[in-house]
């Protein structure tokens, strides 16, 4: 008499259940995978930006009432955003910070939303430049003198114009400066969204100068 083995038949059994296993576990290890990837790209993307709004605030209170003073900025903070595409960045924003206290200002809301062009607001307690990664960041070295405020209004800076910003002591003390830059990040995976928008603000004060104006 042949007595048959069962085992085969038990393996085949296993091998189903596994199946079975792997399709409810694969996604939700994929979504954990990826979910870990976006994070460190999203991660990236804000340290770079709040580094980049460090860059820009620093250049800004060494030269203070330079003529070339933003188009100074703009080269540091394009060169900090190296890592992040230039169709993610918004929009990059000097302003005069004006708020108490003054770590706690924002540039106004038409600046903030500015992604075309050039906008500049000089309306009391509102001083502001808008740059914009599509024109700004691609401007050459003979371009500096442009971004000031001449006396036919036409300068690319004249919101807040560089060589108007106090740097003395007395009567009126050094202004405060912000530096904003917004971008919108991309998801490369789309499960989380189709983009995230980041925005950084970085607020110095100018290196004064000299006692008196």
């Amino acid at each position: 008499m042949v007595v048959r083995s069962k085992t085969p038949r038990r393996c085949a059994g296993d091998e189903g259940a596994a199946l079975v296993e792997a399709a409810f576990v694969t996604p939700v290890f994929l979504f954990l995978i990826l979910g870990i990837l976006e994070s460190g790209l999203l991660f990236r993307t804000y340290m770079t930006l709040s580094a980049a709004t460090q860059d820009g605030a620093r250049t800004a209170a060494i030269l203070g009432n330079d003529i070339g003073t933003d188009y100074e900025v703009i080269q540091d903070v394009k060169k900090a955003m190296g890592a992040v595409p230039e169709d993610q960045i918004q929009n990059l924003v000097v302003f005069h910070a004006t708020a108490t206290p003054p770590s706690a200002s924002t540039p106004p809301a038409g600046c903030k939303a500015a992604t075309a062009g050039r906008f500049q607001s000089s309306t009391a307690n509102a001083e502001c430049n808008t740059y914009v990664p599509s024109f700004d960041w691609h401007t050459v070295p003979a371009d500096k003198v442009k971004y000031n405020c001449d006396v036919a209004g036409t300068g690319w800076s004249k919101g807040y114009c560089p060589t108007n910003r106090s740097v003395t002591v007395t009567p009126i003390p050094p202004d405060f400066l912000g530096i904003y830059v917004g971008v919108q990040h991309k998801y490369v995976s789309k499960l989380f969204g189709t983009t995230k928008t980041l925005t950084e603000i970085t607020v110095t004060r100018l290196e004064p100068q000299k006692l008196t104006s």
